[in-house]
C-alpha cells in the first residue's frame, strides 16, 4: 500500500481530507501537525476585529483526520531525507513515506 505523508494541515491537505471522507483510496495516509487546530487565515482579520470567536476560525485536525481515515501525529518535522524517503520529527519519530506533501498553512501562534 502506498504511504502518503502530509506535513501540515494547509488548504490542500484539508481538501484532501474532505475528499477522503467521500471516496476511500487504497493509500495509507498520515498527517503531522504541531497543533491540533488549523486556523482559517481568511477569517483572521475578522477575529482581530472581534467579529469572530477563536472557535469560529479554527478546525479540529484530529476530528477531521479520524473522519477521513487518516492517522494524526501531533508534532513537527525537523528534517526530511528525500533520498531515504523519511521524515524525522521533534520527538524522534522516523516516518517513512512513498509520497510526501508539505502544506503547513498559517502558523499557529496560540499553541
Amino acid at each position: 500500500m502506498t504511504k502518503l505523508l502530509l506535513l501540515g494541515a494547509g488548504h490542500a491537505h484539508l481538501h484532501l481530507m474532505k475528499r477522503l471522507q467521500e471516496e476511500k483510496l487504497d493509500v495509507d495516509v498520515t498527517l503531522v501537525s504541531p497543533s491540533q487546530y488549523q486556523y482559517y487565515s481568511g477569517m483572521f482579520s475578522g477575529y482581530l476585529e472581534g467579529l469572530y470567536r477563536e472557535e469560529e476560525i479554527r478546525l479540529h485536525i484530529p476530528s477531521l483526520t479520524k473522519a477521513s481515515g487518516i492517522k494524526f501525529i501531533k508534532g513537527a518535522a525537523i528534517s526530511i531525507d528525500a533520498k531515504s524517503k523519511v521524515v524525522l520529527t521533534e520527538k524522534g519519530d522516523i516516518l517513512s513515506y512513498d509520497i510526501l506533501s508539505i502544506d503547513i498553512g498559517i502558523v499557529n501562534c496560540w499553541d
